[in-house]
C-alpha cells in the first residue's frame, strides 16, 4: 500500500492510546469478531469506525482490521486474539481509514 501522509498524523497519534485501551480487553486470547471490536470502539467514544472481519474471499479473518477517523487523520491497525496493533496516519485515497482486505 502507498504510504500515508505523515504531516497529518501527529494529532491523530494522540488517539492511539485511547484506541488501544478500548481494544485491549477484546484481545483476551479468544477470537474476537468485527462486531465486538466496533462495539468496544463505539463505547470508548469513537464515532467513525470501520472494521473488517473477513478476508477478501469472505472467510473469517484471524485479525479484525480497524480504521477510525479521528481529528487530524486516522487510527488504523488490527485486533488479533492476543494483540492489538494500532498506528496513526492520514486517510487513504478514498478518504476512508481502512483499506479493503487483500487476496
Amino acid at each position: 500500500p502507498p504510504p500515508r501522509p505523515p504531516a497529518r498524523a501527529a494529532p491523530a497519534a494522540r488517539a492511539v492510546p485511547a484506541g488501544r485501551a478500548a481494544l485491549d480487553p477484546v484481545a483476551d486470547g479468544s477470537a474476537g469478531d468485527a462486531d465486538e471490536v466496533a462495539t468496544a470502539l463505539a463505547a470508548a467514544g469513537f464515532e467513525t469506525v470501520q472494521v473488517v472481519g473477513t478476508t477478501a474471499s469472505g472467510e473469517v479473518a484471524t485479525t479484525v482490521g480497524v480504521g477510525v477517523a479521528v481529528p487530524g487523520g486516522c487510527v488504523f491497525g488490527g485486533v488479533a486474539p492476543d494483540a492489538v496493533t494500532l498506528e496513526a496516519g492520514g486517510p487513504i485515497a478514498d478518504g476512508g481509514c481502512l483499506e479493503m482486505p487483500a487476496h
